[in-house]
């Protein structure tokens, strides 16, 4: 059995880890980590095959948050993480093969804490995944 979204999820978070310089990248966020903090959430599938074989169309929830005064910094690490995952390609492994990766949404917000205000961000990125 082939892990599509295991392939997919890893393949992301090393080229987030490489890219991205303005947060810590995490699958699984260690308890009490604070922010800034990149996330690799939410995984869905939709499965858009047929005869031929599997197309998975999956979406990918990258979630961003920073602590602080200004929207700024979010904005700053959202736009990283649109450029290392925008247009790019994930390398083909034994089992599966990848399209290109959009990323199709992005939303911010403030969200009040106890000692200061907590900037969430999160987008969304899509891609198709099949075997290779």
């Amino acid at each position: 059995m082939t892990d599509y979204q295991g392939a997919l999820e890893q393949a992301i978070y090393e080229r987030l880890a490489a890219r991205v310089s303005k947060a810590r990248v995490f699958q699984h966020v260690p308890e009490n980590t604070p922010p800034p903090v990149v996330i690799i959430g939410d995984v869905d599938f939709e499965d858009d095959g047929g005869k031929d074989g599997v197309l998975l169309r999956f979406s990918v929830q990258v979630v961003s948050i920073v602590a602080g005064s200004a929207r700024k910094p979010l904005n700053t690490l959202q736009a990283e993480v649109f450029d290392a995952l925008n247009d790019w390609t994930p390398t083909a492994t034994a089992a599966v093969r990848f399209g290109a990766v959009r990323v199709t949404t992005g939303t911010g917000q403030e969200v009040q804490a106890a000692q200061a205000p907590v900037y969430f961000g999160q987008q969304t990125a899509v891609c198709y995944v099949q075997a290779a």
